[in-house]
């Protein structure tokens, strides 16, 4: 009696870990991409071979999600590298071109099986479809956001234009990319963000370094990738005035 019940047990978890939320003490339990990236809907686009993501092991309790230091986690499919930042809290690598599976464990039993993960080579850059501009005269700031095909850089703005990676497929991918970044003329001083002071991954901040006029080439790379990208920006020597937006009714 007791080894059919142990029996009955070990199927209903089995059929846990095929079907719908995995089921742990105090709550569902699921992975979750810490960071969002642009143009992407976390794992369900592919993630940049090499590029790390931050990964979030989540537990829901009462309505509140919260990282859950009891869940771990393990991959198949190919290798990877991970480094454990917090409780529940990972910085991920996939670093090799395959379908990778997530398993979720509780105290080293799994109790979940997340959908495939794929990773794929970066091969090519472009802009993401919009930028955040930030326009100031005297006491009035205004933060707009524009398509990318109508950004002109006036001497009292501020742009924020975030970068894609992009698959053979031409699919935005997640991951961090290191980019390396040159502007001519040097009209404009270019900054990359860190994360920790609340800066949007692969975002670069541009800002009027000189008088402007004419047009801005930015020339981006990804360290150790032939993916590239040469940005051309638009440029006023005018001031543009600041038209903040009207508060809500």
């Amino acid at each position: 009696m007791r080894e059919r019940l142990w029996l009955l047990l070990l199927l209903l978890l089995l059929a846990a870990c095929k079907t719908g939320p995995v089921i742990v003490e105090g709550g569902p339990a699921h992975l979750a991409m810490a960071t969002p990236f642009a143009e992407t809907s976390g794992f369900q686009s592919p993630v940049g071979v090499g590029r790390p993501f931050f990964l979030l092991l989540q537990r829901e309790d009462s309505g509140a999600t919260t990282a859950a230091a009891e869940l771990a986690f393990q991959v198949s499919g190919g290798s990877y590298r991970a480094l454990q930042v917090g409780a529940g809290q990972y910085l991920v690598w996939l670093d090799e071109e395959a379908d990778y599976r997530f398993a979720v464990l509780r105290y080293n039993v799994v109790v979940g099986l997340e959908p495939i993960v794929r990773a794929h080579p970066v091969v090519r850059l472009r802009l993401a479809a919009t930028a955040i501009v930030e326009t100031t005269v005297e006491a009035c700031t205004a933060r707009t956001e524009v398509a990318i095909a109508d950004l002109v850089l006036h001497p009292n703005q501020v742009a924020r234009v975030t970068i894609v990676g992009l698959d053979a497929s031409q699919l935005p991918t997640s991951g961090f990319l290191p980019i390396e970044f040159r502007a001519l003329p040097l009209q404009l001083r270019v900054e990359s963000e860190s994360i920790f002071s609340g800066g949007t991954p692969n975002q670069l901040v541009l800002r009027p370094a000189a008088e402007l006029g004419g047009k801005a080439v930015i020339d981006v790379a990804v360290k150790e990738s032939s993916a590239a990208l040469q940005i051309t920006i638009p440029t006023d020597p005018e001031e543009a005035p600041c038209e903040p937006a009207p508060l809500p009714e």
